[in-house]
């Protein structure tokens, strides 16, 4: 997936606008994971905005694992484009990172003890990484300094999305933390290639006799084609459990499919599959309140002798009151 601002909104901005371009957004609930590959693993670190607090007349965003694993951070952007952490040992306020600094520029930065003079290398920095490819990236270096093995060698940022990568020193060499994975606002999805299926209903608690809205989302983003065998007219279906795990409702059960021997791809796409379902059993009587769970999957056939098709599914809670 590539990802740049759109040419449109460029072309309207002046060159001071694009400099206030939001290279950081600090809205709750915002999320980033970054993959680090090693000799014969990889590490994961997830990024996570947990919620706004205030300090001294100012508002902070309490991000969690950032820059580091087990870390929480006080941060707020200024409007002149300045990432700037809340200190509570000195009480005080440091820069992190000055994204207005003309390419070329050099600031001071406390964000890494061993990396404290940043230079603002380009802003049109292209980069690849799991989660997408970027043409207008903001890239920013670092100059060593007396620590041995240690500290940060560059960053990429990309406009309303953040940290894209970091590679810092090690004993080991260079190691590289790319992203794989954003949401940023609750609109923005980012996703390394994958196949999943998403499961979702519309509410978490109902009224008795109230509709659930059941939601199927299959998706591949992987280069290969997903390949569905299809045995009938059937894609899916679903069940719903009382607390106890009986089954007090199938969607398929009252329905006749027609027999239909198939196959289907999903080529770097998806298929969602929606549905209105009942809070009832099968004679129409009310289920009872209490808690429940729905699980859904999608239904494919044998796909020839000896072969198990993979099952795609999953399972949400719900109450009724």
């Amino acid at each position: 997936m590539k990802f740049s601002l759109p040419l449109l909104c460029t072309a309207a901005l002046g060159a001071s606008a694009l400099h206030a371009q939001d290279y950081f957004p600090l809205h709750p609930e915002n999320q980033w994971i970054y993959r680090t590959a090693f000799a014969r693993a990889h590490s994961y670190t997830t990024v996570d905005i947990l919620r706004h607090e205030a300090v001294g007349g100012q508002t902070y965003s309490v991000v969690r694992n950032f820059p580091t694993n087990g870390q929480q951070a006080l941060l707020r952007q200024t409007d002149t484009g300045s990432l700037i952490r809340y200190n509570p040992q000195t009480r005080a306020e440091e820069v992190w990172a000055e994204f207005n600094t003309e390419v070329g520029g050099t600031y001071r930065t406390a964000l890494d003890e061993c990396s404290q003079t940043a230079r603002i290398e380009s802003r049109e920095a292209k980069a690849t990484v799991p989660a997408a490819e970027f043409s207008n990236a903001l890239q920013i270096r670092y100059q060593a300094a007396n620590c041995a093995d240690a500290g940060l060698e560059s960053e990429i940022y990309a406009p309303y999305i953040g940290l894209v990568e970091r590679t810092s020193i090690t004993i080991a060499g260079p190691h590289k933390a790319q992203l794989v994975y954003a949401r940023v606002g609750g609109v923005t999805v980012l996703s390394a290639p994958e196949v999943a299926l998403t499961v979702g209903i519309d509410k978490s608690t109902y009224a008795s006799a109230e509709p659930l809205e059941l939601r199927l989302t299959l998706r591949n983003s992987s280069p290969a084609p997903l390949v569905l065998d299809i045995t009938s007219s059937q894609r899916y279906d679903a069940v719903i459990r009382d607390a106890a795990g009986k089954d007090v409702y199938q969607l398929s059960a009252a329905r006749a499919f027609l027999a239909v021997l198939g196959r289907e791809e999903i080529a770097q796409s998806e298929r969602n599959y929606l549905e209105s379902i009942p809070l009832a059993n099968h004679s129409g009587q009310a289920l009872p309140a209490g808690r429940y769970t729905i699980e859904a999957w999608i239904t494919t056939g044998p796909g020839g002798a000896g072969f198990t098709p993979p099952r795609y599914s999953g399972v949400v809670s719900f109450v009724i009151r």
